[in-house]
């Protein structure tokens, strides 16, 4: 550990500063790609909900997110999936993603799109608190420091 960092944090490092500037530039555009669509998301479901109920804004969000992942698994020769991993699939699908959505679009029907960005921002404080309860290592340093300042700029 050179300068006191975290050990995790000086191998990403380390990896990062070797990555060539093509890779670079790719990632930090897919970055900010990432970071500009989480961040409107509110507001481009609130406007979807003016004509669209909240079951079909969700799966539009699922068509267009499923014809992206098919091009680029396509492009880039991804593994099919092994048939004997579909239900486990289909399982985290529902209760991780589509119950989600489907929850906060309807919510966004009553709330304005910047209270549910903020309810949105501190999900990792939430699951922070509930870690303890899966038996997970509660989280310390670093972690209790991006909480922090997750829940300072809201």
């Amino acid at each position: 550990m050179a300068n006191g960092a975290h050990p995790m944090l000086e191998d990403s490092c380390s990896v990062v500063s070797r990555l060539p500037r093509r890779v670079w530039r790719g990632v930090c555009v897919a970055a900010l790609l990432a970071i500009a669509c989480w961040a409107y998301a509110p507001t481009g479901i609130r406007i979807a909900l003016r004509s669209y109920t909240p079951s079909e804004v969700a799966l539009l969000r699922f068509l267009v997110a499923s014809l992206m992942f098919l091009g680029v698994a396509s492009a880039k020769g991804v593994a099919r999936v092994r048939p004997g991993d579909l239900g486990w699939i289909a399982s985290l699908a529902w209760f991780g993603v589509a119950a989600h959505h489907l929850a906060l679009n309807q919510g966004q029907q009553s709330v304005s799109a910047g209270a549910a960005s903020c309810l949105a921002q501190t999900a990792p404080i939430f699951n922070s608190l509930l870690d303890p309860c899966w038996a997970r290592p509660s989280p310390r340093g670093t972690g209790l420091a991006c909480c922090s300042v997750s829940a300072a700029r809201r």
